[in-house]
């Protein structure tokens, strides 16, 4: 009894297993191993089957790599059956995208999670109307810009316009390549647009500042510029609560400010705690990691406001015994917009709890970028607002931002 039992069971197995691994609508092939495998039905928004579209899969963890090297980021491709079925297999073992396109002018993409080696994934997606991105940017030597995680790209034209087409629904960094001499090339990235199905996106004139650009609050209030491209990076308040022995409140919001949103922090730093504070940070690393700074050589931002600023990098604890430090500058606003540059010639070390250790010591453990309101500058019991915007960082690889030491 037992051993029918057991013989069932086993050929139970082989059966699912046959039907997991022979049953292929439509089938691509790049090659890979791990026999990853993703499943999906397409349609219309009206409900008809979408037939016949074009099926591309990109690697995202290759995509920057492949787009210096002049290689494709397509890694695979197909069409879908009369069904609007497509079967893919034979997948990186990671992240990718898939993008699906119509001759009805609809497509769609989407981000598959990790998936895993002897894995399939299925999904069910129902096509939107395309958008279309154009804009202009400040600088002679930018010459394409690239859609990040497709395999879209405009060209800049002598007049620093760019146009791209047929452009999913979706949330995309975007990368620039510019060419400072014949034959030396460089890729950075410029900032992330928002795009939805049927719009014409307009990216007002960009300027290439060189940097890696923190944010510019264009997005959600949390969600940084640097988030969409290392995963992770988002705003967080602080203050000597109630919790902490004081009083002080904070308040953030994102505003309109002219032709661009900016951040608001708005404060009144109360009499009764030792150390009256506010204000707004962010950990650099999508893992909440040290960051190597080693290369840093200033950030810039703009500011307006009635209040003084301690502009702050933060080394994590536990890095050196008994020793935590924070670097920075004291920035002074007014009631007009300012550009600062804080650089490396200027920094200072704010507080020192155990042994003082130079910059060039702690410059491979910064963790935190912080925007403080407190006492040592400010009027206690009078209310302080401050707007900041377009925050960058130089000298400090992308890819450090998200890198867990």
């Amino acid at each position: 009894m037992y051993r029918f039992k057991w013989l069932f069971c086993l050929l139970s197995v082989l059966l699912v297993c046959t039907i997991s691994f022979c049953t292929s609508p439509v089938s691509g092939g790049g090659g890979f191993e791990g026999e990853a495998r993703i499943i999906c039905q397409v349609q219309y928004s009206d409900g008809s089957v979408a037939s016949d579209a074009v099926v591309k899969i990109i690697d995202n963890s290759q995509w920057l790599e492949k787009i210096k090297r002049g290689e494709s980021v397509v890694i695979d491709s197909t069409r879908t059956d009369q069904n609007g079925h497509f079967f893919v297999t034979d997948i990186p073992a990671h992240g990718f995208n898939v993008i699906i396109s119509s001759d009805k002018e609809q497509l769609m993409i989407f981000g598959a999670d990790t998936v895993f080696a002897d894995s399939a994934r299925e999904y069910f997606k129902v096509l939107k109307a395309h958008a279309s991105l154009r804009g202009n940017i400040e600088s002679e030597q930018v010459e394409k810009v690239y859609v990040y995680g497709t395999d879209l790209w405009g060209a800049v034209d002598d007049q620093s316009s760019f146009e791209i087409d047929r452009v999913p629904e979706g949330l995309f960094p975007l990368f620039i390549k510019e060419s400072s001499s014949p034959g030396l090339s460089s890729y950075s990235f410029l900032r992330t647009v928002e795009l939805t199905a049927g719009s014409n996106y307009i990216l007002e004139t960009e300027t290439n500042r060189g940097g890696i650009l923190v944010d510019d609050f264009e997005l959600s209030e949390q969600q940084t510029q640097l988030g969409t491209v290392n995963g992770g990076t988002t705003w967080y308040s602080f203050y000597d609560s109630r919790d902490f022995g004081g009083n002080t409140t904070m308040e953030i919001s994102v505003v309109p400010d002219d032709v661009s949103n900016s951040m608001k922090l708005s404060t009144t730093l109360r009499s009764g705690f030792e150390y009256p504070y506010a204000g707004v940070g962010l950990f650099l690393s999508n893992m909440r990691q040290y960051v190597d700074f080693s290369g840093f050589e200033k950030i810039e931002f703009d500011a307006r406001g009635s209040g003084t600023l301690r502009v702050s990098l933060k080394t994590a604890s536990g890095v050196f015994s008994d020793s935590v430090l924070a670097y920075g500058w004291v920035v002074e606003t007014g009631s007009e917009w300012q550009r600062h540059s804080l650089d490396l010639n200027s920094i200072s070390t704010f507080h020192v709890w155990g042994e003082y250790q130079p910059w060039d010591v702690y410059s491979l453990y910064v963790k935190m970028l912080e925007f403080e309101i407190s006492d040592h500058h400010n009027e206690i019991d009078a209310p302080i607002e401050i707007f900041l915007d377009n925050i960058y960082v130089f000298g400090v690889p992308l890819e450090n931002f998200s890198t867990q030491k």
